[in-house]
C-alpha cells in the first residue's frame, strides 16, 4: 500500500543535524563535478543524505530534493515526485510536454522523455537529488535510466542509495558520464573522526575509535554523542539487522564465518541462505564495503552475528570447520587457522600451526611464526614448536620470554640440533662467542639432518669471526655455502653467503665480499623473501658507506627499514646503526646520535648486548660532539648496565665510553687510564673502538707529558693492522699529533698518514629540501615528505610549532614563552627532553641525513633543509595574495582552534589572529564569488558566520546577497539571525537593516 503524503515534507531539503561535521573536501568534489550524474552508494550511516543536504543548503533555490519512498517504485509516481520537487523550488516552472503526456495517459517512457525535453527547454538549471534509491524496483530504475539518457547538459542529478541503482551505472562511469562515491570516499578520515571527538574527555583515543569503526560516520557520531555505555555503535548494527525479513534475519548469523560476502561464497560454504540474500542485506543498509563483486562486512556486523551463531553450538562448529577446510584448500593458512580455532578443533589447529610455523621460519618471517603459535594454547605445544615459538619471540623483540622458554627446554634435557642452533643465536646476541662456539660444535656432533648441519655451520662461522679466527671462519662459512648449494637449499645458501661475505671483508677481500652480498640478495629476491634479505641489505649498505657511496647506502636502508619494522626484526637495530655511521662519518653528530639512540633502545628489546656494546661508544661520542651532554650521560648509564652482561669482554665498551667522557672534560689522567684498558675484543665495527682506544691513550700521554718510546711502540703495534675505515673525521688531527710525538722519541709514525680520514666532513648539498607539513589547527599532525611523524611528547609538538612560527630563538626565550615566563629548573630540563625527542622524531625519517634541529651559538632553529608548511599562516598569506585558491585552502584548513590543548599565554593571541584571518578569508572569498558563483558565495559567508557568529560583516553580506538573488525565505532567515545576534550580544538593532524589504 502506498505511503501517505505528508504535505510535501519529502521535497524539503533536510536541515543540519546536531554536531554535524562540514565535509568541505567532499563538497568541493561534488561542486567540481560538472557531469550530469553523481551517485552515492553506501550502507546506512555513511552520511549520504547529510552530505547532499549540506551541498543543497549552500545552493538555495537551485536544488529539487526528493526523499524517495516505496510508492516511487511505480514510474508514474516517481515522475510526479520529481515534478513536485522541481515546482517547490521553481513554482512557475513550465512543464508543458510532461503535463500533456500525463493528462493523456501516456506511457511511462513517454513521461520520461517529456520531462527531459521540458528541462532542456528550461532557462534555469537544477540540481535534482533523489535520496534513497534502494526503494526503486526494476520498472522505476528503467524509467530513471531512460530519463537520464535523455537529459541534456546543464542539469545535474544526484542519486543516493544503499545499493547501486539499475541504470547501467558501470557503463556510464566507464565513459565518464557518472561519478560514483562509495564507502571509501564517504567514510570519515582520521582527521574528521578526531574533529568529531575533540570535545570528549580522555581516555577516549580518536585514532583507536577510527580504526575500530573504519571511519563509519554514524558510529563515530554515536560515540561523540556521549551515549555510551547505554548505546554503542553495535546497537546501530542491531537496528539495521532488525529491519531484515524474519527468515533472512534468522539465518544471517551463518554469514559471520565469511570474511567477504558473495552469493557464490555462501553456497560454497554450505550456508542456508536463500538466493538474493545479499541484495536484501544491502538494501537494508547493513554496513558493507564493496570489493569489486564482493562485500566486506563491517567488523561490528561480524562480531554481532558471530555471537549469535555461537548460540547454535553444533552449527557454529560445523560451519567454521568447513570454512577452515576451504581456506586451507585455497592456500590461506592463517585464515584457516582462525576458523579451526573458532570451531574448537585443537587437533586441526596444532596440525596446521606446525606446518605454517615451519614454513614461515624458513622464510625468515618470525612475526608470522609467533602469530601462528600464539593461536595454540601454551600447554598444547610440543617441544619442537616451543623451540620455534621461543626463537620467534626473541627475533621479534620479546627476547626475555623467548630466552626463558629456550633455556627451560635446555634444562629439561633438550639436546636436539634445532634447539642448539637457537641457543647459539642467543649466545651470539649476548656477546658470548665462546659459548656460541660450544653450542654449535655440540649440535654438529649430533646433527643428522643436512639442514641442521648447514645452520649450525653458520653459527660456528659467526663465533669464529667474533673470536678473531677469520681464516677458519671463512672455511666453515664456505663449507656451509657449498653444502647448501649442493643440496639445492637456496634459503640456507643465501644465509651462508651472509656469513661468508663478512669473512671476506675482515680478511680484506672487498670484491669477493661485495659479490657474495649481491649474490645473496639475488637469491632472496628470486625466492620472494624480503625478510631474509634484510641482513644482506644492511651489510651491503655498510660496505657502500665505507667506499663513500652514501646515497646508494641510504637508499638501501630506506628500502629495508619498513620491512624490518613490519616484521619486528632485530635487523632494525643494525640498519639504524649503519645509518648512524653514515651521519657520523659526515660529521652530522646530532643526526648520528639520534639513530644510535634508537638502535640501542632496540638492543634492549632483543637482548642484543653485543650490538649495544658496539654502538654505545659512538653514541657517547656523537652526543659529546653535538654538545648534548645529557644524552652522553644517558648513554654512559646504558653502558654500565650492558657491562653487567655475560659477554667475554663486558666492560670494554664502558671503558671506552668513560674514556670519551674524561677526554671531553680534559681529564687526561683518567682518559689515559681508561683508554689503556680498552681492547678490540667484542668491539669490531666501523670506527673500531679498540684501535681508537690505543690512539686516544697515546693522545692522553702526550697531553700529560708522559709520551715516551715504550708508549710509541705500543701505539704503533696496536695500529699496525689498522685501516682508514677504523677511524672517523676528527681523528686525523689526533693521528698527526701522535705521529709527531712518535717522531720526537725516535719512532717516526709516517705510516699513520695512510690512516688519516678527511679532517673536515664533506659538504652536504643543499640543492634539495624536504617538505615539512605541520597541522596546528584542531590537532597537531606532522608529515615529512608525506610520511606521518610520531611526536611522543605534546611539548615537542609545541616546540616545533613555536619554532615554525617564530624562527630561531634562544632557549631562554622559548622556555619563557612555553611556560608563561617561568624559569624553573624543571621546566628548563623538560624543555631539553622535549627538544631531544623532537630531534629524534625528525631524524628518524629516512630522508633526513642532516641535523634537523641545530643548536648553534646558543640558538635553536629548524634546519634550512626543510620547506615549512604551517597551516596557521595560510589565512594571513591568502589575504595578501587574494588568490581564490589560496583563500579556499586557508578556510578549508581551519579544522579547529590553533593548538587547542595548549594553555600557555603565547598561543592565545595566535589563536585569535588565525581565527580572525580565516573569517576574513572566508568573507573575502565570498565577495569574490558573488557575481560568478553566488551559491558558493553563500556557503563561504555561512562558513564565516559559523566560525565567528559575531562577525557582523558576514551577516550583512549574506543578507544582501540573498536579497539581491531574490531568495526571500533565506534573506528573511539571515536577517532575523543577524538581528538576534545584535540584540543578544550588543543590545542594539542594526543601523540599517539590509533585509528591510522583507519586513
Amino acid at each position: 500500500m502506498a505511503s501517505p503524503d505528508v504535505s510535501g515534507l519529502r521535497e524539503q531539503i533536510p536541515g543540519p543535524v546536531h554536531r554535524e561535521l562540514a565535509r568541505l573536501e567532499l563538497l568541493r568534489q561534488l561542486d567540481a563535478n560538472e557531469g550530469r550524474l553523481t551517485v552515492l552508494v553506501a550502507p546506512a550511516g555513511y552520511g549520504k543524505t547529510t552530505l547532499l543536504a549540506q551541498q543543497a543548503r549552500a545552493r538555495p533555490g537551485q536544488v529539487a530534493w526528493v526523499s524517495l519512498r516505496e510508492d516511487d517504485a511505480d514510474p508514474e509516481v516517481l515522475s510526479r515526485s520529481i515534478v513536485l520537487a522541481l515546482r517547490r523550488v521553481a513554482p512557475g516552472l513550465p512543464l508543458p510536454q510532461w503535463v500533456r503526456r500525463q493528462e493523456s495517459g501516456g506511457s511511462s517512457e513517454g513521461l520520461a522523455l517529456a520531462l527531459a525535453d521540458d528541462l532542456t527547454a528550461s532557462t534555469v538549471s537544477f540540481d535534482i537529488v533523489l535520496d534513497g534509491t534502494e526503494v526503486l524496483q526494476a520498472a522505476a530504475e528503467g524509467w530513471l535510466e531512460r530519463w537520464l539518457d535523455a537529459l541534456t547538459e546543464g542539469h545535474r542529478v544526484f542519486l543516493a542509495g544503499r545499493a547501486e541503482p539499475g541504470i547501467g551505472l558501470a557503463r556510464r562511469a566507464a565513459r565518464g558520464d557518472a561519478r560514483v562515491l562509495g564507502v571509501a570516499d564517504l567514510a570519515f578520515t582520521p582527521e574528521e573522526t578526531a574533529a568529531c571527538l575533540r570535545d570528549l574527555p580522555p581516555p577516549l583515543e580518536p585514532q583507536a575509535v577510527h580504526t575500530h569503526l573504519d571511519g563509519w560516520p554514524v558510529g563515530v557520531a554515536l560515540v561523540a554523542s556521549g551515549a555510551a555505555p547505554q548505546l554503542t555503535p553495535a546497537d546501530l548494527v542491531a537496528d539495521v539487522l532488525g529491519q531484515l525479513p524474519r527468515p533472512l534475519r534468522e539465518r544471517l548469523p551463518e554469514a559471520s564465518v565469511l570474511e567477504v560476502w558473495t552469493e557464490e561464497g555462501a553456497v560454497q560454504a554450505g550456508l542456508s541462505l536463500a538466493p538474493g540474500w545479499l541484495r536484501e542485506v544491502r538494501r537494508a543498509g547493513l554496513p558493507l564495503t564493496p570489493l569489486g563483486r564482493m562485500y566486506r562486512p563491517h567488523q561490528l556486523v561480524r562480531e554481532l552475528l558471530d555471537s549469535e551463531l555461537r548460540g547454535q553450538g553444533e552449527r557454529h562448529t560445523q560451519l567454521h570447520l568447513a570454512a577452515g577446510q576451504g581456506a586451507e584448500q585455497a592456500g590461506d593458512g592463517l585464515r584457516a587457522l582462525g576458523h579451526y580455532r573458532a570451531a574448537g578443533a585443537p587437533g586441526e589447529v596444532l596440525r596446521l600451526a606446525e606446518h605454517l610455523a615451519a614454513q614461515y621460519e624458513t622464510r625468515g618471517e618470525h612475526r608470522l611464526v609467533r602469530q601462528v603459535l600464539e593461536a595454540v594454547p601454551a600447554g598444547q605445544l610440543p617441544p619442537r614448536l616451543q623451540r620455534l615459538f621461543g626463537h620467534a619471540l626473541f627475533e621479534t623483540g620479546e627476547a626475555g620470554r623467548g630466552e626463558l622458554l629456550l633455556r627451560q627446554l635446555r634444562e629439561e634435557g633438550g639436546t636436539d640440533p634445532p634447539l642448539l642452533f637457537s641457543l647459539g643465536v642467543l649466545a651470539a646476541r649476548a656477546g658470548e662467542s665462546a659459548r656460541q662456539l660450544e653450542l654449535a660444535e655440540e649440535g654438529l656432533r649430533c646433527a643428522s639432518d643436512a639442514k641442521d648441519v648447514r645452520r649450525l655451520l653458520r653459527v660456528k662461522a659467526s663465533a669464529l669471526l667474533t673470536l678473531g679466527r677469520h681464516v677458519e671462519a671463512g672455511e666453515v662459512a664456505r663449507a656451509a655455502a657449498d653444502l647448501a648449494h649442493a643440496g639445492n637449499d637456496l634459503v640456507e645458501f643465501g644465509a651462508a653467503l651472509a656469513a661468508l661475505q663478512l669473512a671476506y671483508r675482515l680478511s680484506g677481500q672487498e670484491e669477493a665480499c661485495e659479490a657474495a652480498l649481491r649474490r645473496g640478495l639475488e637469491v632472496y629476491e628470486a625466492l620472494g623473501m624480503p625478510s631474509r634479505a634484510l641482513l644482506l641489505q644492511n651489510d651491503l649498505a655498510d660496505l657502500l658507506r665505507e667506499r663513500g657511496q652514501e646515497t646508494e647506502a641510504l637508499d638501501l636502508i630506506a628500502r629495508a627499514l619498513p620491512v624490518a619494522e613490519r616484521e619486528h626484526s632485530v635487523v632494525q637495530a643494525l640498519l639504524l646503526e649503519t645509518k648512524g655511521d653514515i651521519h657520523f662519518w659526515r660529521g652530522e653528530n646530532q643526526a648520528a646520535a639520534a639513530q644510535y639512540r634508537l638502535a640501542v633502545s632496540l638492543c634492549g628489546r632483543f637482548k642484543f648486548d653485543a650490538l649495544a656494546s658496539r654502538v654505545l661508544p659512538r653514541l657517547v661520542e656523537a652526543a659529546l660532539r653535538s654538545g648534548d651532554h645529557p644524552l652522553a650521560l644517558e648513554a654512559l648509564a646504558w653502558a654500565r648496565v650492558v657491562a653487567q652482561s655475560p659477554q667475554e669482554h663486558p666492560d670494554a665498551a664502558l671503558r671506552f665510553c668513560e674514556g670519551l667522557w674524561a677526554r671531553a672534560q680534559q681529564d687526561w689522567t683518567a682518559a689515559h687510564r681508561l683508554f689503556s684498558q680498552v681492547t678490540g675484543a667484542g668491539l669490531g665495527a666501523a670506527f673500531s673502538s679498540g684501535m681508537r682506544g690505543a690512539l686516544y691513550a697515546a693522545e692522553a700521554a702526550t697531553e700529560l707529558g708522559q709520551f715516551r718510546r715504550p708508549e710509541a711502540e705500543r701505539v704503533q703495534a696496536a695500529l699496525s693492522t689498522a685501516e682508514r675505515r677504523h677511524f672517523c673525521p676528527g681523528d686525523g688531527e689526533v693521528l698527526r699529533r701522535v705521529a709527531a710525538a712518535c717522531a720526537r722519541v725516535g719512532r717516526p709514525g709516517d705510516a699513520f698518514v695512510r690512516l688519516m680520514p678527511p679532517s673536515v666532513p664533506r659538504p652536504l648539498s643543499l640543492a634539495t629540501t624536504l617538505p615539512l607539513h605541520i597541522q596546528s589547527l584542531g590537532a597537531v599532525r606532522v608529515t615529512l615528505t608525506g610520511t606521518p611523524l610520531h611526536l611522543p611528547l605534546s611539548k615537542s609538538a609545541e616546540v616545533l610549532v613555536w619554532l615554525a612560527l617564530n624562527g630561531e630563538a634562544t632557549r631562554d626565550r622559548i622556555v619563557d614563552a612555553l611556560w608563561g615566563g617561568s624559569d624553573e629548573r624543571r621546566h628548563v630540563e623538560y624543555f631539553k627532553v622535549a627538544v631531544r625527542h623532537l630531534r629524534l622524531a625528525l631524524a628518524a625519517h629516512p630522508a633526513v641525513t642532516f641535523n634537523p634541529l641545530p643548536f648553534e651559538a646558543g640558538v635553536y632553529r629548524l634546519s634550512e633543509r626543510f620547506t615549512l608548511d604551517l597551516d596557521a599562516g595560510l589565512a594571513r598569506r591568502a589575504l595578501v595574495s587574494l588568490a581564490p585558491q589560496d583563500l579556499r585552502r586557508a578556510v578549508e584548513a581551519y579544522s579547529g582552534a590553533f593548538l587547542p590543548a595548549v594553555e600557555a599565554e603565547w598561543a592565545e593571541p595566535v589563536r585569535a589572529d588565525v581565527l580572525e584571518a580565516t573569517v576574513a578569508a572566508a568573507t573575502t572569498l565570498g565577495s569574490q564569488l558573488e557575481r560568478t558563483a553566488p551559491g558558493e558565495a553563500v556557503a563561504w559567508y555561512e562558513r564565516a558566520i559559523e566560525l565567528d557568529p559575531l562577525h557582523e560583516d558576514g551577516h550583512v553580506r549574506l543578507v544582501r546577497l540573498h536579497t539581491s538573488l531574490g531568495h526571500e525565505v533565506a534573506a528573511r532567515h539571515a536577517s532575523g539571525r543577524y538581528r538576534r545576534m545584535l540584540r543578544e550580544e550588543w543590545g542594539r538593532e542594526p543601523e540599517e537593516d539590509p533585509g528591510r524589504r522583507f519586513e
